[in-house]
């Protein structure tokens, strides 16, 4: 598995567009701790994207940041394989998934 790490407020539109299709080829993860983007891909239209993990610490400690974040892949790495689509957030009280429903065949 590969861990992708930029700050997504400096992307523009089509950049973000070419980085869910490598993400998808290469199985990329996506960390983001930008709220607005965040709620794109939480509740909005990034909906159902790729494989994306929110960080929504209130504090910013680094070490504990790494410690959670890789605890997070081995706990998950099923979920990571298995989905097209997940959205993990994750902070100092724990983590919780989102997933896209099944689709209807």
């Amino acid at each position: 598995m590969i861990l992708f790490l930029f700050l997504i407020s400096d992307l523009r539109d089509a950049m973000i567009r070419q980085f869910w299709t490598t993400q998808k080829k290469h199985g990329l993860i996506l960390l983001s701790g930008d709220k607005d983007f965040g709620g794109l891909v939480e509740f909005g239209a990034l909906w159902g994207r790729g494989k994306v993990i929110l960080l929504r610490y209130r504090l910013v400690n680094i070490d504990r940041m790494v410690k959670d974040i890789i605890k997070l892949l081995a706990q998950e790495k099923e979920s990571f394989e298995d989905a097209t689509s997940l959205i993990i957030v994750l902070s100092e009280s724990g983590y919780r998934i989102h997933r896209q429903p099944a689709r209807k065949r």
